[in-house]
């Protein structure tokens, strides 16, 4: 189902009306042209409205700069993560051996002693595995290797078949989804 956002208002850009599709709507675009200000304000502006009605709960936000206590094990950052969503992502790992293993392979690990890119994949597989209608993904692949943005493509594949409704930001095409399955955007020239 097709879903609209309205009311956008950035210093970069206006948008009144912006509709989105079914597909992974991908907005690709050059450094500065406004992709992480537009989720920001999708997510965090109270003037902005989606519809049909998404409420913020249901909303997904992985931006480009997180950050957690860094001397912390993976697998208390697992466990931690799997209490406050309630999701049995647990469960949900268990049953995906390619994620158990690298779970397993770093579960006493401090998420100081990860890479940047092995970081940003867990963090990533946390967020995808909790069930959420929208999910707002601000530069996903940068940092993962071409193996793990693979799998983290075919993740994001699997979830819009699912009917989840995904807005992904890169600066180009890294040919990892179909044209079949994006609907690409572009937010200076509002070209959709």
């Amino acid at each position: 189902m097709m879903f609209s956002v309205f009311n956008i208002e950035t210093l970069i850009f206006k948008i009144n009306r912006i509709d989105f599709s079914d597909k992974i709507n991908y907005i690709c675009d050059k450094n500065g042209s406004g992709k992480t200000l537009f989720l920001d304000s999708l997510y965090f502006d109270n003037k902005v409205r989606i519809e049909p009605h998404i409420d913020k709960k249901d909303i997904i936000y992985l931006s480009q700069h997180f950050s957690f206590y860094e001397r912390i094990k993976v697998k208390d950052f697992v466990e931690f993560f799997d209490q406050i969503n309630n999701e049995n992502l647990l469960g949900k790992i268990r049953k995906n051996s390619y994620i158990n293993n690298f779970i397993k392979e770093n579960f006493d690990k401090t998420l100081y002693h990860l890479s940047g890119g092995e970081f940003k994949f867990l963090y990533l597989i946390l967020l995808l595995f909790t069930d959420k209608k929208l999910y707002l993904l601000d530069e996903p692949f940068n940092e993962l290797d071409k193996e793990k943005a693979k799998y983290i493509a075919n993740l994001i594949k699997d979830l819009n078949k699912n009917g989840k409704k995904i807005i992904i930001t890169n600066h180009y095409d890294l040919g990892l989804f179909e044209e079949k399955d994006i609907k690409k955007i572009r937010l200076l020239d509002h070209t959709v």
